[in-house]
């Protein structure tokens, strides 16, 4: 009823180690190949930046597998790997002024999917903390504070794609006006969802760097998702490159917290439900 995988994750030593060997086993790979194209074009006032991208492959992992009756035991298995990324950005400019919208699509894994077995979710090999960047400063790595990026320290979202296992869906709308070329105006809406329903019936590892792992708390968790809904934030900011190779940056970000982000802890033995709040 969870992941599938020995640990509970398939970060977790004991999935990804053979039985938990800290310098790695030989004997498991991983092959994961990706595919597509990222593209600019410009015509006048007009501009479009596609990005597309395939991913296929296999990754060897240990099973939290059934056997013949009740019993659980470590096995060995290969997960299949397929998923895909769709970013576009389209941009229009009069002036002074530039409007940009940008539209990013990325299948998941549902709460119930044994991710020993079959991997949905698209896993990127290194974004170094950079996707979304520029674009939201709570969901995204902020351009002055680097301890967000919503999931962890330094920010699962903005290390990987999804949210956790579920995927991700997301509009952004971004008006930047130049009152002079040193000094610029910018505002940002950026309402965001998952692919697939998250199961809110789990738990939030806490300091998670670079990734936002949902955590089993009992055994409803990763049985059924329950919202797509992350949330949107609005940010307001301001850059003025007063000297050569020196800006000063002011910025105010905040997100509406969608039920997606709503947690379940158990307390005095019981399981508690607590909404997510605004930040």
């Amino acid at each position: 009823r969870f992941s599938g995988t020995a640990g509970g994750a398939t970060t977790a030593a004991a999935a990804t180690w053979g039985g938990g060997n800290p310098n790695g086993d030989t004997s498991q790979h991983e092959n994961r190949h990706t595919v597509g194209f990222d593209a600019t074009w410009r015509s006048g006032p007009w501009g479009f930046d596609p990005t597309v991208f395939y991913q296929w492959g296999t990754r060897d992992n240990q099973c939290l597998c059934p056997n013949k009756g009740a019993a659980f035991s470590v096995q060995r298995v290969e997960a299949d790997m397929s998923s895909w990324l769709v970013d576009l950005i389209g941009s229009y400019r009069t002036g002074p002024f530039v409007l940009e919208v940008r539209g990013i699509y990325s299948p998941g894994n549902n709460a119930r999917d044994n991710l020993s077995k079959s991997i949905r979710y698209y896993d990127p090999l290194s974004m170094d903390g950079t996707y979304y960047y520029g674009w939201a400063q709570i969901v995204a790595l902020s351009n002055i504070d680097y301890l967000n990026g919503l999931g962890g320290v330094n920010g699962g979202m903005a290390y990987g794609v999804g949210y956790d296992r579920y995927g991700r869906a997301q509009l952004g709308v971004r008006g930047t006006y130049n009152i002079t070329p040193a000094l610029k105006l910018y505002a940002i809406v950026n309402p965001t969802w998952t692919a697939e329903k998250v199961d809110t019936d789990t738990g939030q590892a806490p300091f998670a760097v670079f990734s936002n792992p949902r955590t089993i708390v009992n055994d409803k968790s990763f049985v059924e998702g329950d919202s797509r809904y992350i949330g949107t934030e609005g940010d307001l900011g301001v850059t003025w490159r007063f000297a050569p190779n020196v800006s000063f940056d002011m910025m105010g970000g905040y997100l509406r917290a969608g039920s997606a982000l709503d947690v379940t802890e158990i307390l005095n033995g019981v399981a508690t439900k607590r909404e997510a709040q605004d930040a």
